[in-house]
């Protein structure tokens, strides 16, 4: 039960204090999941501002508005692009955590998914994040369609089907994207961004909804790094994006440029990055995805510390077997099963 307007006075907190939402997301892929755990805290966030839900401020509450929340996950890189489109699409302005920096940018995120696309199209999330970008503008019907079409797959393999199918709209986002490649084969990495800029007025949509005033400093930044790196290395857009990726996987980043001001939103950071703030209200978000762990792999490789592989015991796996079978039979049987009373050594 949600607290009414009539206890904004009250020195009582607020209840709940925590909530669990599950959003169902069988039947869908990554991406679609991605969309709709979004779009369901975005409705939640409309909700709780639109019923005022009371946010405690020195010794009363007032109403909350959108700068009192936070939504958490484990990382902004490949998801946090997402979660801006489907905010921006409910009026929610959301911006990342200042020390995400000009990786961690809006108009940094969406302009690097669309090299990473032009690279290599069947990425799913950097295609997803260019779609719903406000520069193609695809919806959640749109998306809800496509993959609708074809169940399974790669998002770009859906899209080029529903292309075929005669949609307008998929064809050309194809068309565009097959024109860019093209010029990614011959042009400077230089080049090929001034061109996308101008092509597709990338610059002047992005920065349309940019309240901050440092999009259009990041995107020229941009620029400079992109022929900095290709004067440097002599090597082109797979090689710029494989840079930037490592980068993050580092958690490195390049400077941003200086906005004029700022605007109070919903503020997307990481768990980690959270650690010592505070705000009235977070959400933290992808929860259902898996954490990668080594002890999944056979082979590990470190840049210091080489090649290590897991030790595989033949005899040791015959014995683990047999004894596995001997316990499903027991069970089978209805026969008592003894765990293990000594410890391991």
């Amino acid at each position: 039960m949600e607290p009414s307007i009539t206890n904004l006075r009250s020195n009582e907190p607020p209840e709940p204090a925590v909530e669990l939402c599950i959003v169902d997301k069988d039947g869908v892929g990554e991406e679609d999941a991605a969309i709709a755990e979004a779009r369901f805290i975005a409705e939640r966030i409309h909700m709780l501002v639109a019923d005022g839900y009371p946010v405690k401020e020195g010794d009363n509450y007032r109403p909350a508005v959108f700068s009192d929340f936070a939504v958490l996950m484990r990382n902004l890189s490949s998801y946090g692009a997402v979660y801006r489109e489907v905010f921006e699409r409910y009026g929610i302005h959301a911006h990342a955590e200042s020390s995400a920096g000009f990786l961690g940018s809006r108009e940094i995120m969406v302009m690097t998914n669309f090299l990473r696309i032009i690279n290599n199209p069947a990425l799913d999330i950097p295609l997803l994040s260019v779609l719903m970008s406000p520069v193609f503008a695809f919806d959640e019907d749109d998306l809800a369609r496509i993959r609708a079409g074809l169940r399974k797959g790669s998002l770009y393999a859906a899209v080029t089907a529903d292309a075929e199918k005669g949609n307008e709209k998929s064809r050309s986002f194809l068309d565009e994207l097959a024109y860019y490649r093209g010029l990614a084969a011959t042009l400077p990495l230089y080049k090929l961004i001034t061109v996308i800029y101008e092509r597709s007025s990338f610059v002047s949509v992005i920065c349309a909804s940019d309240s901050s005033g440092g999009a259009n400093g990041n995107l020229r930044l941009l620029l400079d790094y992109a022929s900095a790196f290709e004067r440097n290395t002599k090597r082109g857009l797979s090689a710029f994006v494989g840079y930037l990726d490592r980068l993050l996987e580092d958690g490195s980043d390049l400077p941003a440029a200086h906005g004029g001001g700022g605007d109070f939103g919903v503020e997307l950071m990481t768990v980690h990055s959270s650690k010592g703030l505070e705000f009235p209200i977070c959400f933290i978000a992808n929860t259902a995805r898996r954490f990668v762990s080594d002890k999944t792999k056979a082979v590990l490789l470190h840049s210091k510390y080489g090649y290590a592989q897991k030790l595989f015991d033949p005899a040791l796996s015959r014995r683990l077997q047999r004894a596995l079978r001997a316990r499903s039979r027991a069970l089978q049987r209805g026969l008592p099963v003894r765990g293990r009373s000594r410890r391991s050594r």
